[in-house]
C-alpha cells in the first residue's frame, strides 16, 4: 500500500490591480479620475492531490501533466516538486469478533503501510471492540518506531463487540495532540458495527 504523494508547485502570478475610487489624495484637475495601486505577486503556492475515477491517488506525475489558468489565461510553472509531506496518523484497528477470521491478512496491511509510511511520520495505534485500547506503551504518544509499531498492531485481542464511535472520539482527540500540520485517521474495520459504543457526540 503506498502512500499519498502530494505535487507541490510554485507559479509567477500576474499583477493585481486594486482600483479605489475615495477621494484621498485627490485635486481639482483629479476631480473625476480614479486611483489604481498595483501589486506584484511573485509567487504563489499551490498544493495539489489527484485522484483517478475509482477515488485512489495518483502518483508519478510531472510538470507537464499541469496547466495553470488565471482568468482563462494561462500561467507558467516555475518550481515543480513531488513532497511525501510528512502526518500525524492514527491507525484504529477494530478488533471485535467479526475481525477474527481476517486479523492476519488485516495486521500484514497495517504493518506494511507502517513500513511504506514516511520516517518522519509520527503514528499512534488504537485497537477496539467493546474498549478502546492504545496500543503503544502509555508514556509514548507517537512513534516512529518501526518494530515499536508492530507490537502495538499486535497487542489487540479479538473478541467483543465495535465500540466504533468510541475509538474515532478518541483517535480525533489524540490527534490534536500531535505536531504536524497534516492529520489524519486510518480506520481498519470490517464494517460490522455492534451497538457497544458508549459515546454518542
Amino acid at each position: 500500500m503506498k502512500r499519498c504523494f502530494q505535487a507541490r508547485w510554485l507559479i509567477i502570478a500576474s499583477t493585481v490591480s486594486f482600483v479605489l475610487p475615495g477621494s484621498v489624495g485627490r485635486t481639482p484637475a483629479d476631480d473625476q479620475s480614479e486611483y489604481t495601486i498595483r501589486s506584484d505577486v511573485r509567487l504563489v503556492l499551490l498544493d495539489v492531490s489527484v485522484k483517478n475515477h475509482e477515488g485512489g491517488f495518483v502518483s508519478g506525475l510531472s510538470q507537464s501533466d499541469f496547466a495553470v489558468f488565471e482568468n482563462s489565461r494561462p500561467q507558467r510553472i516555475t518550481v515543480f516538486a513531488n513532497e511525501d509531506l510528512p502526518v500525524t496518523m492514527g491507525i484504529l484497528v477494530d478488533e471485535s469478533l467479526s475481525m477474527t477470521p481476517k486479523r492476519a491478512a488485516v495486521l500484514a496491511a497495517a504493518q506494511t503501510f507502517v513500513e511504506e509510511s514516511n520516517p518522519r511520520d509520527e503514528v499512534f495505534v488504537l485497537n477496539f471492540n467493546d474498549n478502546v485500547r492504545r496500543g503503544l506503551p502509555d508514556q509514548v504518544l507517537f512513534s516512529d518506531n518501526i518494530q515499536q509499531l508492530r507490537s502495538a498492531l499486535e497487542r489487540g485481542t479479538p473478541g467483543g463487540k465495535t465500540a466504533l464511535n468510541d475509538a474515532i472520539v478518541t483517535g480525533l482527540k489524540q490527534l490534536e495532540l500531535g505536531r504536524r500540520d497534516k492529520r489524519t485517521l486510518v480506520m481498519i474495520s470490517d464494517g460490522v458495527t455492534t451497538p457497544a459504543d458508549t459515546n454518542t457526540e
